[in-house]
């Protein structure tokens, strides 16, 4: 049997999550963007634990500081695109300052996990992880669960309720 390209690198993206941005967003993901490799390589060594502080502890909290239109929010949406397709049992909130902001992180994210492939050589989420699916009748903007799931995501702007959600992960965007 005989192994492409595109096979390799979609192996790559289920172990990576830069080789995941790389894949889904070719044109946006490059080696020419260090700030945007590092982001992945930080947000991948947090996740797994394996961003250690000195004492050799894991951090449980992380603040990522850069300038506007440098890719945070981009990143962190496929961030959580990736976290899913490893895990499916992960629950996230994600928070921002309004809730059209809110809304739009919560719809990138779960259209991604929809996407379809437009040409044959196009690499997307369901090739990665073919798994992981939106589960049907439970997909609205702002709150969403994956198939075999009671709840995986809630996207909120300022003030808005998360009183008995809890999350695995928590993510506070502008």
């Amino acid at each position: 049997m005989q192994i492409s390209l595109k096979d390799v690198l979609i192996e790559l993206s289920r172990r990576h999550f830069w080789e995941f941005c790389k894949a889904l967003e070719p044109d946006f993901y490059k080696e020419s963007r260090p700030h945007l490799k590092k982001l992945c390589e930080t947000l991948e060594l947090f996740y797994t634990g394996k961003l250690l502080k000195q004492d050799n502890t894991p951090y449980t909290k992380l603040m990522v500081r850069l300038p506007p239109q440098h890719g945070k929010s981009r990143t962190l949406v496929n961030f959580t695109k990736w976290v899913l397709g490893k895990n499916n049992r992960e629950r996230i909130i994600t928070g921002s300052y309004g809730d059209s902001p809110a809304s739009d992180f919560s719809r990138y994210t779960r259209d991604g996990i929809n996407e379809e492939a437009n040409t044959p050589d196009q690499i997307v989420f369901s090739d990665i992880f073919p798994e992981t699916k939106i589960k049907q009748g439970n997909a609205s903007v702002q709150k969403w669960a994956l198939e075999g799931q009671h709840f995986n995501y809630l996207g909120v702007g300022y003030g808005g309720g998360v009183t008995g959600k809890g999350a695995t992960l928590r993510i506070i965007d502008d």
